[in-house]
């Protein structure tokens, strides 16, 4: 697993939108599914195991709330990004993000 995934858990939650393994804590574990009807390629699951080059990466941040100019009070997350290679010939990008009600 290269470094800059390793032993995160907000990585860890992000990519089990990628892998369909639930890693708890409200991350719902989903699978690839962005693939032209018909087509030959793959949308199996992956996994941070699989990644073998990132090509883009963006940390996101878990914020309950922020306090706006005008003092009002809105819910404050920024998304998880990352685009990848995979070891068997593949890119994907997996995109997460967490606020007060959860991964999602």
């Amino acid at each position: 697993m290269l470094k800059e995934i390793e032993g995160d858990c907000d990585w860890e939650h992000v990519f089990s939108f990628a892998s369909g393994i639930d890693v708890g804590n409200d991350s719902p574990a989903s699978t690839p599914d962005a693939a032209r009807p018909g087509s030959p390629v793959s949308t199996a699951a992956f996994t941070r195991e699989d990644v073998t080059r990132i090509l883009g990466i963006a940390e996101g941040e878990r914020e309950d709330t922020r306090i706006l100019s005008d003092g009002e009070v809105e819910p404050d997350d920024i998304n998880w990004l990352i685009a990848v290679e995979l070891s068997d010939g593949r890119f994907g990008m997996v995109e997460g993000g967490c606020d007060y009600t959860g991964w999602g």
